[in-house]
Protein backbone atom coordinates (compact mmCIF):
# COMPACT_ATOMS: atom_id res chain seq x y z
CA UNK A 1 0.00 0.00 0.00
CA UNK A 2 0.53 3.74 -0.62
CA UNK A 3 0.69 6.13 1.40
CA UNK A 4 0.75 10.18 1.38
CA UNK A 5 -1.65 13.43 2.87
CA UNK A 6 -3.33 16.01 2.00
CA UNK A 7 -2.28 19.57 2.53
CA UNK A 8 -3.64 22.81 3.01
CA UNK A 9 -3.84 23.34 -0.65
CA UNK A 10 -5.89 20.49 -0.59
CA UNK A 11 -3.29 18.22 -2.84
CA UNK A 12 -2.59 14.72 -2.67
CA UNK A 13 0.97 14.41 -1.96
CA UNK A 14 3.04 11.10 -2.11
CA UNK A 15 6.56 10.77 -1.28
CA UNK A 16 8.04 8.38 -4.34
CA UNK A 17 10.69 6.78 -4.54
CA UNK A 18 12.93 6.87 -7.77
CA UNK A 19 16.43 5.41 -8.91
CA UNK A 20 19.28 7.68 -9.96
CA UNK A 21 21.15 7.07 -13.09
CA UNK A 22 23.55 5.53 -10.86
CA UNK A 23 20.84 3.09 -9.45
CA UNK A 24 20.20 4.74 -6.15
CA UNK A 25 17.01 5.43 -4.31
CA UNK A 26 15.87 9.01 -3.97
CA UNK A 27 12.81 10.38 -2.56
CA UNK A 28 10.68 13.03 -4.48
CA UNK A 29 7.82 14.78 -2.78
CA UNK A 30 5.20 14.37 -5.80
CA UNK A 31 1.72 16.17 -6.25
CA UNK A 32 -1.08 13.54 -7.83
CA UNK A 33 -2.80 15.49 -10.93
CA UNK A 34 -6.03 13.49 -12.02
CA UNK A 35 -5.95 15.54 -14.57
CA UNK A 36 -2.75 14.59 -16.28
CA UNK A 37 -3.24 11.00 -18.01
CA UNK A 38 0.83 10.24 -18.14
CA UNK A 39 2.92 8.83 -15.46
CA UNK A 40 5.42 11.08 -13.82
CA UNK A 41 6.37 15.09 -14.80
CA UNK A 42 9.49 16.20 -13.47
CA UNK A 43 11.29 19.36 -13.40
CA UNK A 44 14.72 19.74 -15.89
CA UNK A 45 16.91 20.56 -13.02
CA UNK A 46 15.61 17.41 -10.95
CA UNK A 47 16.25 15.29 -14.07
CA UNK A 48 19.91 16.60 -14.51
CA UNK A 49 20.41 15.27 -11.16
CA UNK A 50 19.09 12.27 -11.23
CA UNK A 51 20.84 11.54 -14.75
CA UNK A 52 18.05 10.31 -15.97
CA UNK A 53 18.09 8.96 -19.75
CA UNK A 54 16.56 10.49 -22.59
CA UNK A 55 14.22 8.75 -24.89
CA UNK A 56 12.56 11.44 -27.38
CA UNK A 57 11.10 14.40 -28.33
CA UNK A 58 7.03 14.57 -28.89
CA UNK A 59 4.21 16.89 -28.92
CA UNK A 60 1.46 17.20 -25.95
CA UNK A 61 -1.75 18.91 -24.94
CA UNK A 62 -2.35 20.63 -22.15
CA UNK A 63 -5.18 21.28 -20.08
CA UNK A 64 -5.20 24.60 -21.40
CA UNK A 65 -6.10 23.59 -25.13
CA UNK A 66 -1.83 24.57 -25.59
CA UNK A 67 0.05 22.34 -27.72
CA UNK A 68 4.29 22.26 -27.13
CA UNK A 69 7.22 19.85 -27.41
CA UNK A 70 8.70 18.51 -24.59
CA UNK A 71 11.56 16.10 -24.10
CA UNK A 72 10.61 12.27 -22.51
CA UNK A 73 12.80 10.68 -20.10
CA UNK A 74 13.07 7.47 -18.32
CA UNK A 75 12.84 6.60 -14.90
CA UNK A 76 12.60 3.52 -12.50
CA UNK A 77 9.82 3.77 -9.36
CA UNK A 78 9.33 1.98 -6.54
CA UNK A 79 5.09 1.66 -6.83
CA UNK A 80 3.82 -0.53 -3.79
CA UNK A 81 7.14 -2.21 -3.74
CA UNK A 82 7.94 -2.78 -7.44
CA UNK A 83 10.28 -1.74 -9.74
CA UNK A 84 8.63 0.23 -12.45
CA UNK A 85 10.13 1.87 -15.52
CA UNK A 86 7.85 4.87 -16.29
CA UNK A 87 7.69 7.75 -19.24
CA UNK A 88 8.71 11.33 -17.53
CA UNK A 89 7.66 14.56 -19.00
CA UNK A 90 9.96 16.70 -18.67
CA UNK A 91 7.94 19.74 -17.41
CA UNK A 92 8.76 22.51 -15.22
CA UNK A 93 6.84 22.91 -12.05
CA UNK A 94 6.15 20.46 -9.05
CA UNK A 95 6.64 16.88 -9.55
CA UNK A 96 3.67 15.40 -10.94
CA UNK A 97 2.18 11.75 -10.12
CA UNK A 98 -0.25 11.18 -13.00
CA UNK A 99 -3.09 8.61 -13.68
CA UNK A 100 -1.20 6.38 -15.58
CA UNK A 101 0.90 5.06 -12.25
CA UNK A 102 -2.52 4.31 -10.61
CA UNK A 103 -4.13 2.11 -13.11
CA UNK A 104 -4.98 -1.02 -11.44
CA UNK A 105 -5.01 0.76 -8.02
CA UNK A 106 -7.66 1.94 -5.64
CA UNK A 107 -7.15 5.71 -4.06
CA UNK A 108 -8.89 6.42 -1.21
CA UNK A 109 -8.40 10.27 0.36
CA UNK A 110 -10.06 11.77 2.91
CA UNK A 111 -9.85 15.61 1.74
CA UNK A 112 -8.95 17.86 5.06
CA UNK A 113 -5.77 19.15 5.98
CA UNK A 114 -3.36 16.20 6.90
CA UNK A 115 -5.93 13.75 5.68
CA UNK A 116 -4.82 10.21 5.22
CA UNK A 117 -4.39 8.83 1.22
CA UNK A 118 -4.05 5.54 0.45
CA UNK A 119 -3.60 4.16 -2.62
CA UNK A 120 -3.90 0.23 -2.87
CA UNK A 121 -3.64 -2.77 -5.85
CA UNK A 122 -7.08 -3.42 -7.13
CA UNK A 123 -7.40 -7.33 -6.16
Amino acid sequence: MIRGAVNARNEIRIDLRVLDGAGFHQIVDAILDTGFNGWLALPHALITSLQLSWRTRGQVKFGDGRVDWIDFYEVTVVWDGVHRIVEVHALDGDVLLGMSLLAGFDLRARVEVGGAVQIEAIT
